[in-house]
């Protein structure tokens, strides 16, 4: 993504943007004539959003003068400062592949493997990465791809809370009553480690 001063909607606070989009302006005015469209960098935004992708963001020499460069090209991260005050910290986090992630995903075809249903959005198909052994402690599972299932929103948020689970058969249960929901939809390519499924059992039995 280029800042360089080509959309009069885009703004510029230093370590802060906002920013319009692509396409739609007069190029001799910089004001919008048409409405954009979900194409070309556009659509990589908000794919990039979806898959959770990193987005490079570049300053031109056109933009704001207060915080571009005077000439060519320059990273948003090697501007310094900044409204506010700035202090180091550390912190730590996990780190989450998205190669895994997006790999499981794929292989389905972004469906639930609940409720076999493919969620489309404008930019595309949307469905979500559920580790079955949290990452974090004191879980400590592994980003692998037999630990994650391929999930829409509602069952995500019901596998991690222990509302759902996956028997030994492969039988999606409510944890409540215990009654069938479905079968775990597989596809080939993507085993599912059991001993993963039976501490998710275990955890919230």
């Amino acid at each position: 993504m280029v800042v360089s001063g080509g959309y009069v909607d885009d703004e510029d606070f230093g370590n802060e943007i906002v920013y319009t989009g692509q396409g739609g302006n007069d190029p001799s005015t910089k004001r919008r004539i048409a409405d954009q469209t979900l194409t070309l960098g556009n659509a990589g935004l908000a794919r990039s959003q979806l898959d959770g992708n990193p987005v490079r963001v570049v300053r031109g020499a056109s933009g704001d003068p207060a915080h571009s460069p005077s000439i060519g090209f320059r990273p948003l991260d090697e501007l310094g400062g900044g409204p506010a005050d700035r202090v180091k910290t550390v912190i730590q986090r996990l780190v989450r592949s998205t190669v895994v992630a997006n790999g499981v995903k794929q292989k389905h075809n972004y469906r639930c493997q609940v409720c076999g249903v493919q969620l489309m959005t404008a930019a595309g198909p949307y469905a979500e990465a559920a580790h079955i052994r949290a990452l974090g402690k004191p879980h400590n599972g592994p980003d692998v791809m037999s630990n994650v299932l391929c999930l829409c929103p509602n069952h995500h948020v019901l596998f991690d809370a222990g509302a759902i689970h996956v028997d030994a058969t492969g039988v999606v249960r409510d944890t409540l009553t215990g009654a069938e929901i479905s079968k775990l939809l597989t596809v080939p390519g993507h085993t599912i480690d059991p001993s993963q499924l039976a501490y998710h059992r275990e955890s919230h039995g």
